[in-house]
């Protein structure tokens, strides 16, 4: 295939591709905020964000504007928080929280990342108390999004770790049942994260960055749709291998369109420029739903024979054309099934046509993991963490990145509809099969020595 003609798209000629910047995140390191003191931490935190990114919402916005690429939604990301919480507890963590809220309030973002904690290698003492303060923290802030990382293909998966997530994640549902358990849908379970993803609710900068970075995530569904109907108004079918081709060339233009965008508010903020987060993702846009290809694959309803097939070729689809995009500066794609923020996923639930099974097995064909999926209230401890432990030795074995958001909504049932207001949406609640049965499994402590071969 020739990308030749295409290295180069001028800025004038970006208004007439049909995608949008997903999302543009500044990045900024705390690290050398950390102090004993837990006032002069905050308040260092809070200055430094507040400083850095004054200007941050006014440049995307008039970059947006200048270049005619709609910025859908405009993130911070810090330094884990497991980097400075050595010696404090859930309380003095909570103050943390509430200093990222109103940090992200006074410059005008609704979604901060890094409240987070890594216990790939152990769960310790830092770690222990960021996850002991979740149900705090995820009920009494609305914009701080948390994560753990549980497991790497380096050191197999952590148990004890998910053990105490699954009950934190159970208590911060519980909380806010007067929401539907939305505190836990603020919080994700990671494994082979190590580059501090930014397109994951959960985006962590890693000690080692820069001050301040700009990170950007497309909205390319829009742009394979297009192709999709372009090549299906022909007398006769395409042949799968010129249906791939045309998809990465129209792929690799929304990659190199979103990452003009990017270095040009990232050279306004006098920002290092980051990384491109290639996955297909559903937006606040009704229609860009990643479902909404299938069809034009042949597979004409979600969890339909065939379902597999397309997402891996979308999902290898987006990942070669970011090779030859920018190399270096692509993360690896995924497809990002989000049962909540998919309008058309969420359909499927309501029409009963997947299970929460299938899109577990999804992850081989590419998916992210299992991603705000409603939950019976019932659901026990030992059966989240099972569930979570799933998704992470799926990754682990894999060598893939994978995520985890499930939200148990307290005092509902399987086949009940929840219905949330903002980027969320409604969704049928998912059955869980043999529930209530891996209490022994989880029982057992320390690390699960499952490696990638």
């Amino acid at each position: 295939m020739d990308f030749g003609s295409l290295s180069l798209i001028d800025r004038s000629h970006l208004a007439e591709l049909p995608f949008e910047v997903r999302s543009a995140t500044f990045a900024i390191n705390i690290s050398d905020c950390a102090d004993r003191n837990l006032h002069r931490l905050c308040e260092g935190v809070y200055q430094k964000i507040t400083r850095l990114a004054a200007r941050f919402a006014e440049t995307v916005g008039t970059v947006s504007a200048e270049y005619g690429v709609p910025v859908l939604q405009r993130r911070l990301s810090v330094t884990g928080v497991t980097e400075l919480a050595d010696g404090f507890g859930p309380e003095d963590l909570l103050h943390v929280a509430r200093t990222l809220e109103g940090a992200a309030a006074n410059v005008h973002v609704d979604r901060i990342g890094g409240f987070s904690a890594d216990a790939r290698y152990g769960l310790s003492t830092a770690a222990s108390q960021i996850i002991s303060s979740l149900p705090l923290v995820l009920t009494q802030t609305s914009r701080v999004r948390a994560a753990v990382q549980v497991a790497s293909s380096e050191t197999g998966v952590n148990l004890s770790a998910i053990s105490l997530i699954a009950q934190k994640l159970r208590e911060a549902a519980e909380a806010s049942a007067d929401r539907n358990g939305d505190a836990a849908a603020r919080l994700t379970i990671v494994a082979n994260q190590n580059l501090g993803y930014s397109h994951l609710t959960s985006c962590t900068t890693q000690p080692a960055w820069p001050d301040r970075s700009i990170h950007v995530s497309l909205g390319a569904a829009a742009v394979l749709k297009r192709t999709l109907e372009r090549l299906s108004l022909g007398r006769k079918p395409v042949p799968w291998t010129a249906i791939a081709e045309h998809l990465q060339v129209a792929a690799f233009r929304a990659i190199r369109a979103s990452e003009i965008v990017g270095r040009e508010i990232a050279h306004r903020l006098k920002a290092d420029f980051g990384f491109i987060d290639p996955t297909l993702a559903p937006t606040i846009r009704a229609d860009d739903s990643v479902l909404g290809l299938l069809p034009l694959l042949g597979v004409g309803t979600f969890g339909a024979p065939g379902t597999t097939a397309a997402l891996a070729l979308l999902h290898q689809v987006m990942n070669t054309a970011a090779q030859f995009a920018a190399p270096g500066r692509v993360l690896p794609a995924r497809v990002m099934l989000s049962v909540l923020e998919d309008p058309v996923l969420a359909e499927a639930t309501h029409a009963g046509q997947i299970t929460l099974d299938q899109l577990g097995l999804y992850a081989a064909a590419g998916s992210c993991g299992l991603d705000l999926i409603p939950l019976p209230g019932e659901t026990d401890v030992d059966t989240l963490g099972a569930i979570i432990a799933d998704q992470m030795a799926l990754a682990v074995s894999r060598n893939q990145s994978s995520s985890v958001r499930l939200i148990p909504i307290p005092g509902k049932s399987a086949g009940e509809r929840v219905t949330y207001g903002s980027m969320l949406g409604e969704a049928t609640i998912l059955p869980i099969s043999g529930i209530g049965h891996s209490k022994p499994f989880l029982q057992r402590s320390g690390l699960y020595p499952l490696t990638c071969r």
